[in-house]
């Protein structure tokens, strides 16, 4: 008997030293890319400069290192290895499923404290408190009767614009007759751009949902920036949706919007639309998101190597880093604040003995597997914040889609090299993982209706058990578009989760505020929308502004303290 607990004492010792080495190892890829609290401490102290060698970012007058390839593959084995191991696999599950007891019985115990405490110290509620809608892709950010009144209103009042030139000059009018649609025809269910049964799985058929009325034309004339048009459709509803936006004082967005590295003046001719149809707003936040195309663009021979795809992403926009002086994409940068990898994570990655070596060796027509992609977009938003911080301008985030479908060691890769991540709901395959994500407090951006019509129903979905048991998640829309009903996508997806999971405004107040911290808006407006929440290194809380009570906050911030207490109680116990 004394052996088996000495055993299982052993084990305990050897799973808690596991997890802290793989914090430390995330805390070094932040620490590095800027991308952690306190980054101030680690930036370069004088402008640095970036050069490119071989389509390679080297920073010359930096003692950062940032790391390599090899190191990279060699953080990620040890930490794809470390979630596949039996003791400490059970050690997590047990972790959370305290976490998640816990949990239970603070409700128990204190939920009619919490509804009193926001009566008595609050003027706000749900509604008025703001939530940040994080993960939104920008083409699909209205829903699907919003933009049939607009294809209809630009049908009836400029019919006769020529919109599309291919063999010939094309009108509005001409390019729906060649579809065989009439405008007293046009309805939401010819439109077809909702999810629905046929897509559940199929990652291609929603794909296709962006094609109104099944008409990859259609898409580049109404919801592309590049195009015969110079993008004024695009610009035109996304005027009123700012509109809209700015009439809700508990409303931001950070939209998506994408860069394919086809061609290195991608990014200037999107900074040009947003300048020329002045679409700058407070209430705004850009994301770029990338598509993890490179395969198909060197199949066309568009490309020559994935060093070519990454500068076509990120080489003018380096440039405008180091730049002093202020042009379109500069003023664009402003309000960028983070970088996104797209793409149906659910196909097969192909490993290649190339993947620790320079991208410019990587010709292959075949697409580089997930963690090739992460690591080098990674490493150049890296290389972009340090020249950046050094000049006094905004960070960006790395925060890919992760977790949404696809191999558990995608967030592995997650794990090391991002700030927060959309989707995440493979994170329930794996207790050590998700453990990981809690201790990290790594924001989650997670969109259950989403995920209802894609890969995994509305009653299996982890939102509610992350919850309980502490992960910084909180709720997003994804693609209003295809998933969405109503004029308010947002709370829509609030107002599903608390009716199905049982939410009530406690719950509901608190997402929402680790919305707004999960948001890169900049630290002032945050603090405007939600008071003081950090002092000393520490996040804090205001309930006149936040509506969170303070029983629930002292209640999180306990739990994963006292994690953290056990945690070094057993390594110091090891050390000993």
């Amino acid at each position: 008997m004394v052996k088996a607990e000495e055993t299982s004492e052993g084990e305990i010792q050897r799973s808690v030293l596991h997890l802290l080495r793989a914090l430390d190892l995330r805390k070094k890829y932040m620490r590095v890319s800027l991308q952690n609290k306190g980054w101030e401490k680690y930036a370069p102290t004088s402008p640095v400069r970036a050069v490119r060698t071989n389509g390679r970012p080297v920073i010359e007058n930096d003692t950062m290192e940032i790391p390599s390839a090899k190191e990279f593959y060699s953080d990620l084995e040890y930490i794809t290895h470390i979630i596949h191991h039996g003791p400490l696999k059970s050690f997590c599950f047990r972790r959370l499923e305290n976490l998640d007891l816990q949990f239970k019985m603070h409700m128990n115990k204190n939920c009619q404290q919490e509804k009193n405490e926001q009566k008595n110290t609050s003027t706000r509620d749900f509604y008025t408190v703001v939530k940040t809608d994080t993960h939104i892709h920008h083409s699909s950010s209205m829903n699907s009767k919003r933009l049939l009144q607009f294809i209809k209103k630009k049908l009836r009042e400029t019919p006769k614009e020529v919109v599309h030139r291919g063999d010939k000059e094309y009108t509005l009018e001409e390019v729906f007759e060649k579809i065989n649609k009439k405008l007293e025809n046009l309805c939401i269910d010819t439109l077809d751009t909702h999810s629905n049964l046929d897509t559940f799985h199929r990652f291609d058929r929603f794909n296709t949902k962006y094609n109104p009325y099944g008409t990859p034309l259609l898409r580049e004339i109404f919801l592309k920036y590049d195009n015969h048009i110079d993008g004024r459709y695009l610009a035109d509803i996304t005027k009123e949706m700012i509109e809209e936006i700015e009439e809700k004082e508990y409303l931001r967005c950070e939209w998506g919007i994408s860069i394919y590295g086809k061609k290195e003046e991608e990014i200037e001719i999107l900074s040009a639309w947003i300048k020329r149809y002045k679409l700058k707003s407070s209430c705004i936040r850009w994301y770029l998101q990338v598509p993890r195309f490179y395969g198909v663009f060197r199949g066309y021979g568009q490309i020559k190597t994935y060093a070519e795809f990454l500068t076509n992403i990120f080489g003018r926009i380096l440039e405008a880093s180091q730049n002093e002086g202020s042009d379109d994409l500069s003023e664009f940068l402003e309000d960028v604040v983070g970088i996104d990898s797209v793409d149906d994570e659910g196909a097969k990655d192909k490993r290649n003995e190339l993947e620790k070596e320079d991208a410019s060796l990587w010709s292959v027509g075949d697409n580089p597997s997930y963690h090739y992609y992460m690591y080098h977009m990674y490493y150049n938003v890296a290389v972009i914040n340090r020249v950046r911080a050094s000049r006094g301008k905004n960070l960006l985030a790395f925060r890919p889609h992760s977790g949404e479908s696809g191999e558990l060691d995608h967030l592995a890769s997650a794990f090391l090299t991002s700030k927060t991540i959309a989707h995440g709901i493979k994170l329930r395959k794996s207790p050590v993982l998700q453990y990981l994500y809690y201790l990290s407090q790594i924001g989650i951006s997670m969109s259950p209706l989403s995920n209802n019509s894609l890969f995994l129903e509305y009653k299996n979905n982890p939102f509610p058990e992350f919850f309980r048991r502490g992960l910084n998640i909180t709720l997003s829309t994804d693609d209003p578009l295809q998933f969405h009903y109503t004029r308010e996508p947002l709370m829509e997806e609030y107002s599903v989760a608390s009716q199905i999971w049982k939410l009530y405004s406690c719950d509901q107040c608190e997402i929402a505020k680790n919305s707004v911290l999960i948001s890169n808006f900049p630290k002032k407006e945050k603090e405007r929308w939600i008071g003081k929440y950090e002092k000393d290194g520490r996040l804090t809380n205001d309930p006149s502004k936040t509506n969170v009570p303070p029983t629930r906050f002292k209640y999180r911030m306990q739990r994963i303290r006292e994690e953290y207490c056990f945690l070094k109680k057993y390594a110091y116990n090891r050390s000993e």
